[in-house]
């Protein structure tokens, strides 16, 4: 079967819709005939393109513009021309409309059987390829599904009013034209859009200042509320290495004191069951009228970011060592003296019960809180907050405040039991298990060493150097001292050349 092809006028003469079909054909193809019928279609859409964009064909010659012209056509092509700029150049007036995918993507098949049937049937002299010599050596299956991919990054609607072209009527005369978005200025190739991968630690909070800060910095100047009760729990809770949010979704049966130890165990919000039999969503649903925290918005919303957890969707936590019995004391007191207290209160006030460990240990009226409200992210991080200030003045610390760059926020805390769990022994697979990571990965982030830890290690290898603990001579670099010592030795013993 043979095949008419395109006779091209120079690109000044030509306008949009203007390409001849040919009335003799030059070669022949093996493609279907449904190919043989879209073939047409697409050297002229092809084209309109290039008419459009100002672009000379004969210019088409580098791989990478011939790949970003297709990727720019099959765009074109789903979300229609009128939703696009190319450079500066306007293409509304190509009145393309929305195609499907299905429709697009048989274009670029035909296409491609044309090109695949090209090496041994082309003539030499065949005008189309005289002017687009490098335009046959792309794919359009391939940009298709480049488009495809990319389709979120562009908009389907370039001006008010023409959500609905192709689909529900043409725009609305009145409406106002929307900023453009270029399209073949932003195509780059896939490795000059990769950014840089920086490897650097994750900052840690001072271990040194960990327990001054934990044990000092929640003490309150009021006499009537001595300390910042919750938040100082919110805060000591961190030790487990779990997140802030995670501690916001804590029931009061997570926590449990075992011989003056604490233990504790991060449970799904929704999907855990209780003993009941019901999972935590039905149970919160039914029993007190709330959803799970993960699932409400406002202040009382607090996520839960997909920890690794058992089949039965919770999972053991793993306190930094020697910290439990610290722990247990504290939360012992915790539900003793303020939540127990506060119930109490929120009870007598007419207002229902609910299942989550901290609370508010007073009512808030300017702020809509009630006692014994539950505890909110934002509080939190207020109440840390405070807390850094006032340890910062009790320490005489004039440059630490929160700061991820100082290691003083909430999460930094957790970083600092990755870290802490590495130097007590435990290899990547355990710490992996004990922060909760569903990646490897993740946790080795977590034990990297700072510059400053760097630094003191090379010191302690050059003292090793020093006092002869190395055996192998490559590491023993001779110093000035030695330098001097040996030339001075050269000298002396009448070990140099006169000249």
């Amino acid at each position: 079967m043979l095949l008419p092809v395109l006779l091209l006028r120079n690109k000044g003469e030509m306008k949009s819709q203007e390409y001849l079909p040919a009335t003799k054909y030059l070669f022949g193809i093996s493609a279907s005939p449904t190919t043989l019928k879209k073939l047409p279609s697409m050297l002229g859409l092809i084209w309109d393109c290039l008419v459009e964009l100002e672009i000379s064909p004969d210019s088409l010659v580098d791989v990478t513009e011939v790949k970003s012209l297709m990727i720019a056509i099959c765009r074109f092509l789903l979300y229609g021309a009128r939703a696009f700029t190319a450079g500066q150049q306007a293409i509304s007036s190509l009145g393309w409309s929305p195609r499907s995918g299905r429709v697009v993507d048989g274009l670029g098949l035909a296409f491609d059987a044309f090109v695949k049937d090209l090496p041994s049937t082309v003539s030499s002299d065949d005008p189309f390829l005289k002017k687009c010599p490098g335009l046959f050596g792309g794919s359009f299956s391939l940009a298709y599904k480049k488009a495809k991919r990319g389709g979120a990054d562009f908009s389907r609607v370039a001006h008010f009013g023409e959500a609905g072209i192709g689909h529900n009527g043409p725009p609305e005369p009145e409406s106002e034209p929307a900023a453009p978005k270029p399209i073949l200025d932003n195509l780059k190739p896939k490795n000059e859009r990769k950014k840089p991968y920086i490897l650097s630690p994750t900052k840690r909070f001072p271990k040194d200042h960990l327990v001054p800060f934990l044990t000092k910095g929640f003490r309150l100047a009021s006499k009537a509320h001595r300390r910042d009760e919750s938040g100082e729990l919110a805060a000591k809770l961190l030790l487990g290495g779990i997140r802030g949010s995670e501690v916001m979704n804590f029931w009061v049966n997570d926590l449990t004191v075992v011989n003056g130890r604490i233990r504790g165990y991060l449970r799904s919000p929704t999907l855990f069951k209780e003993q009941s039999g019901r999972t935590r969503r039905v149970e919160l649903e039914e029993k007190y009228g709330l959803l799970p925290r993960t699932e409400i918005k406002g202040k009382n919303h607090a996520g839960f970011k997909s920890p690794a957890l058992d089949d039965d969707h919770s999972a053991r936590i793993h306190w930094m060592a020697g910290s439990e019995e610290f722990l247990g004391q504290s939360f012992a007191r915790y539900i003793l003296n303020v939540r127990a207290r506060a119930m109490a209160e929120r009870r007598a006030l007419g207002h229902p019960d609910h299942p989550y460990l901290l609370v508010f240990p007073k009512s808030i009226p300017h702020l809509g809180i009630v006692v014994g409200d539950p505890y909110t992210m934002s509080a939190f991080r207020r109440s840390w907050k405070r807390a850094v200030r006032r340890y910062a003045k009790l320490a005489n610390l004039a440059e630490m405040y929160v700061a991820k760059s100082l290691g003083t926020t909430i999460h930094a805390i957790r970083h600092l039991c990755g870290k802490t769990h590495q130097e007590d022994g435990d290899g990547i697979q355990t710490i992996q298990i004990k922060l909760h990571h569903k990646s490897i990965f993740s946790s080795i982030v977590y034990t990297l060493p700072d510059h400053e830890e760097i630094h003191n290690a090379a010191e302690k290898v050059k003292e090793r150097i020093k006092t002869g603990n190395f055996k192998s001579e490559f590491r023993h670099f001779g110093t000035m001292e030695e330098s001097v010592r040996t030339f001075a030795e050269s000298i002396l013993g009448g070990r140099f050349r006169r000249w």
